[in-house]
């Protein structure tokens, strides 16, 4: 349950966007279609999971503003990193999550999502809900930006524990004793790591 969980919320906050005008969908209204969408992929039986993945990847390089989770994994030490090592560590950092979540989807078990409370103050938004399994539920949260008229998800929180603030802790860590050049090094080793996984 816990591995899916993750799985899911990060499937759902890749695809959270809306190309509409700010004032006419509430967070809440971008999110549930796409939750929406994501579960019918996920339930699909007549689809294999390498069809699942690739569907689930189109969606997610459509639509998510991976560069602003990025710099918010890196916090203040983004600054520090030159334009050519923003783009490098942004495109690990995708990498790194889509064989972190995108290739468990076998994990999915029928599970649904439930909101219930939204919280928006200027462009941000904070859209609470469970993820509703069979043995218990699980709080989530979304946390959003408006951006280009867009509701788009940079975060995300699952019991209490954030997607940014949990890799910012240990990148931050490794950049600062370190330097950049080990950063990569140490993110390369985790995406062989996770290619050779049997999920």
């Amino acid at each position: 349950m816990k591995k899916f969980v993750f799985l899911f919320f990060f499937l759902i906050g890749l695809t959270l966007t809306a190309q509409v005008v700010y004032s006419q969908l509430t967070p809440v209204d971008t999110i549930q279609p796409a939750v929406n969408n994501i579960i019918e992929i996920l339930r699909n039986n007549k689809l294999d999971s390498l069809v699942k993945r690739e569907k689930i990847k189109g969606i997610i390089y459509k639509h998510f503003d991976l560069e602003e989770t990025a710099k918010r994994v890196m916090g203040a030490n983004w600054r520090q990193l030159s334009p050519e090592q923003q783009n490098k560590f942004t495109g690990k950092f995708k990498e790194l999550m889509e064989n972190s979540y995108v290739n468990k989807i076998d994990a999915y078990a029928d599970e649904e999502v439930i909101l219930n409370k939204t919280q928006i103050q200027d462009r941000y938004a904070k859209v609470d809900g469970i993820i509703k399994g069979k043995a218990n539920d699980i709080p989530i949260s979304f946390i959003m930006l408006n951006k280009n008229s867009s509701w788009m998800v940079y975060d995300f929180i699952v019991e209490n524990v954030s997607l940014v603030s949990n890799y910012r802790t240990t990148y931050n860590q490794v950049f600062t004793r370190e330097g950049f050049s080990k950063l990569m090094e140490e993110m390369d080793k985790k995406i062989t790591e996770l290619k050779n996984t049997k999920f």
